[in-house]
């Protein structure tokens, strides 16, 4: 059912994402941008196993949540080196990868925020790794609705759409308020 969930996130996103101004440049870029987080935070997807064969009582359970919290920090680290370091990011894009300058600046802000990530990869691996290891695996169906792809891709439109329009407001309120108005008394009475 994960695995199912997981490739409907990847669907979804390609649909939206097919409906962009460029799409190609879009999608090509998705298509980066996940395949470098599948290969720099696989391990953290063994989390869950990890976590499930190895908790037999509570003082495993702390040991393996202090081990995961110092891979998350550790990976998430790392893509903060790799990405937030001018000349490493520049040597994995362009150096490892290939990609053309257009390319390595489009996928550049979303892959600077692959730490947050990894972090939430880290605590949900371990989360479902114990709930596996202690029998206790409802929950995990039902948080697997957090990875349907098409919840995935309304909830991005949504907040997507949402951070537009507050950020737009926000600006307008203060260019309203400020010294520079919008309008004129008089154009502001047309306009109303």
């Amino acid at each position: 059912m994960m695995q199912t969930a997981e490739s409907g996130v990847a669907l979804t996103a390609n649909f939206f994402l097919g409906r962009l101004p460029r799409p190609e440049l879009a999608l090509a870029a998705f298509g980066i941008t996940e395949s470098i987080m599948r290969v720099l935070l696989s391990p953290l997807r063994n989390l869950i196993h990890t976590t499930q064969t190895l908790v037999k009582n509570r003082a495993d359970a702390r040991v393996i949540i202090i081990f995961a919290i110092h891979t998350a920090l550790i990976f998430g680290g790392l893509t903060l080196l790799l990405f937030h370091t001018p000349g490493l990011r520049e040597l994995v894009l362009f150096d490892i990868m290939g990609l053309p300058a257009h390319m390595a600046e489009y996928v550049t802000e979303a892959l600077k925020i692959s730490f947050l990530l990894a972090l939430g990869m880290a605590v949900a691996g371990v989360a479902r790794g114990l709930l596996i290891a202690s029998r206790n695996t409802g929950i995990i169906a039902l948080a697997t609705d957090a990875h349907n792809g098409a919840m995935v891709g309304m909830v991005a439109l949504v907040v997507a759409f949402g951070s537009e329009a507050a950020l737009l407001l926000w600006r307008l309120i203060r260019l309203d308020r400020g010294r520079t108005r919008l309008f004129t008394s008089d154009e502001r009475t047309r306009q109303l």
